[in-house]
């Protein structure tokens, strides 16, 4: 599956792309490592970055939490992971340094996202053999998002490799603060620019 995904975003780049006007990228970060592939043209590519009605993400993350059990977790102090369960997106990474970290012995950990390659069993027993089972919490995908990013003591971002992760840019028009690998320049696009 990853070989043939592979090839058929390799096929795109070589015959699709060069027809384009404009190639746009999200970050400078995806624009430079285009440079890998010679027959699209600088002078095609631009950078555009994601769009965020952060007066709409204010408003949504003011919404009230109905689940009970929900608001009971977001009584304590609160990490919250917001992507998909991927090893790339790295949520066991997540996991292990919220179970190594100086932290409230209250403190809770939130995945929000859905279960793309079947991970969730996987942390969960990281979770049991690192003795916080009972802090770590998955609420699965959620339509709005920013009442959880908002109401966290923290937002972690934990991939290997990232273009531009607008989370990390949602999480911070909230005021919540970020914690994040070093994935990509894109991150330092986001902080270079907030």
């Amino acid at each position: 599956d990853g070989i043939a995904r592979y090839s058929i975003t390799l096929a795109q780049y070589a015959f699709l792309y060069p027809m384009l006007d404009k190639l746009c990228c999200v970050s400078e970060e995806v624009k430079n490592s285009l440079s890998a592939f010679p027959w699209i043209k600088d002078e095609k590519k631009q950078v555009v970055y994601n769009v965020h009605n952060i007066e709409r993400i204010i408003t949504k993350s003011k919404e009230e939490l109905s689940d009970i059990a929900e608001q009971e977790i977001f009584s304590y102090p609160t990490i919250v992971y917001c992507g998909r369960l991927d090893r790339n997106k790295a949520p066991m990474r997540a996991i292990e340094a919220f179970a190594k970290a100086q932290r409230p012995k209250n403190a809770q950990l939130v995945f929000i996202g859905d279960d793309q390659e079947n991970l969730r069993t996987e942390l969960e027993k990281a979770a049991k053999r690192l003795n916080i089972d009972s802090q770590i919490h998955f609420l699965g995908r959620k339509v709005n998002p920013y009442q959880y990013i908002g109401r966290s003591s923290a937002l972690i971002s934990s991939s290997y490799s990232e273009g531009l992760p607008g989370v990390m840019i949602e999480a911070l028009s909230l005021g919540v603060p970020v914690v994040t690998t070093n994935s990509s320049k894109g991150i330092w696009e986001i902080f270079s620019k907030s």
